[in-house]
């Protein structure tokens, strides 16, 4: 497995981000880590230039319908995870 170098300089940047989440943030991570969802979930590190997907929800629809945000992020693993 290949891993993407991490620009230290947005170190800090991260660490205040995670510490000043918005209650949809926690409440999404909460469904979201230990691998859950049988995969590893990370937070945005400025990937997006390099081929790295990220699926975005609405502060509202993860607060009114967290089930939905799951079940469409289940449906988006199965169509781009290769058999195997």
């Amino acid at each position: 497995m290949s891993y993407l170098k991490y620009n230290l300089k947005l170190k800090e940047r991260a660490k205040y981000l995670r510490n000043n989440s918005t209650l949809s943030e926690v409440l999404l991570w909460l469904q979201l880590k230990n691998k859950k969802l049988g995969f590893d979930f990370h937070r945005q590190k400025k990937l997006e230039n390099m081929g790295v997907n990220f699926i975005r929800f609405r502060d509202k629809d993860v607060k009114n319908n967290m089930q939905g945000c799951i079940d469409l992020l289940k449906e988006w693993i199965d169509e781009n995870t290769p058999p195997g």
